[in-house]
C-alpha cells in the first residue's frame, strides 16, 4: 500500500480489506496533525 504523491500532499492508494467470517470489518484513516481534505472516489464494498 505505497502512496504515490505528485504535489507532496496528494496520495493515491489502493488496497483490499478482508472481514471476519461473521461479516465484521473495520478500516480507518490516520493523520499526524493538521487539517486536510479527504476525497474518496471509486469506493466499492462487495461480499464474495
Amino acid at each position: 500500500m505505497a502512496p504515490a504523491s505528485t504535489d507532496g500532499k496528494t496520495k493515491h492508494i489502493t488496497y483490499s480489506v478482508t472481514g471476519t467470517a461473521n461479516g465484521d470489518m473495520m478500516f480507518g484513516f490516520y493523520t499526524a496533525g493538521g487539517a486536510y481534505d479527504l476525497i474518496i472516489d471509486n469506493f466499492k464494498v462487495s461480499k464474495d
